[in-house]
């Protein structure tokens, strides 16, 4: 009888000690902060260490409810006296156990919701950095010198950040497939997912119009330089025209006169020779001079 009570309050002690220790694991997953939209990375992480923690206890804690049923069988195959007491509080620990891995379950599941979460905005604040740069890069490298070797030099600059909006590009595509495999996971999370995708589309469509923008400008102000630049040798060269048209050189022989003549055939063929030249420019000017009023001004001179 002695051995029969001591065994009995060894069992009934374990069983004690065990339930304490699935009442405090019960209340922890139950008040746990739940993992939603306000969880930042850190908390998530946070989060999962203690997770993980508990996942360590639970695999040594299955080890005491094996060690509780086998006594519970030696007990019934000595015909224990309080077998009655002792299944009841065996089946008693087995319930609570069991919700405890049903907390565990939803614990999992909320804690995979919020690493796919965390990775989808981190994806999206990534993205963001990346555009944001670009954004700037476009802005510093604004037109502060308008000669032509300045604008060819942007020009370049800005072609680099073109090819470089394709990487963008491949990063926005990302956020779409990523927030449609998270949103297929978790729909209740689908509006949140949706919205900040939303905003990714928004700013690279805003980052491709800058872009676009800043090319036209680029070209323009390229286009501008190659006709003031042309527009003044142009000018020069027909001052210089008329000047040799203007001079009053007096020819005395018939040497000199075969001379002049010559100079003046040469002339005309210079003139000639300029004329596409001349027109290329006036092309140019006639699709600027709209917008600015120094081609503008030198088109009257020209035409």
């Amino acid at each position: 009888m002695l051995l029969e009570w001591l065994s009995t309050l060894r069992f009934f002690r374990e069983c004690d000690d065990f339930e304490a220790w699935i009442a405090e694991q019960t209340e922890l997953l139950s008040t746990d902060p739940k993992v939603d939209q306000s969880a930042g990375s850190d908390k998530v992480s946070s989060l999962q260490r203690r997770f993980e923690k508990f996942l360590t206890d639970l695999s040594a804690a299955g080890k005491t409810l094996e060690s509780i049923d086998k006594q519970v069988e030696v007990f019934r195959k000595n015909n224990h006296s309080q077998m009655g007491k002792i299944e009841k509080r065996q089946n008693s620990v087995h319930s609570k156990y069991d919700r405890l891995l049903r907390l565990k379950k939803e614990k999992e599941k909320s804690l995979a919701s919020a690493f796919s979460l965390d990775h989808f905005e981190k994806t999206c604040d990534q993205t963001k950095e990346w555009m944001g740069d670009k954004w700037v890069q476009m802005e510093q490298d604004d037109l502060k010198e308008w000669d032509l070797k300045s604008v060819q030099a942007l020009q370049r600059r800005h072609l680099r950040v073109e090819r470089e909006l394709e990487p963008v590009k491949r990063r926005v595509d990302n956020v779409v497939n990523l927030g449609e495999t998270v949103k297929k996971q978790y729909p209740e999370e689908g509006k949140r997912i949706e919205t900040r995708v939303d905003e990714i589309q928004e700013l690279y469509a805003d980052l491709l119009n800058k872009s676009e923008a800043k090319k036209t400008k680029l070209e323009s102000a390229a286009g501008k330089g190659i006709f003031l630049r042309g527009a003044k040798d142009v000018i020069n060269f027909l001052d210089s025209v008329k000047d040799k048209l203007n001079s009053k050189e007096v020819v005395n022989d018939v040497s000199a006169a075969e001379d002049a003549l010559k100079a003046h055939v040469e002339l005309g063929e210079e003139i000639k020779g300029r004329g596409p030249e001349l027109v290329e420019i006036l092309e140019l000017g006639q699709g600027l001079s709209d917008k600015d009023p120094e081609v503008s001004i030198l088109m009257l001179t020209l035409v």
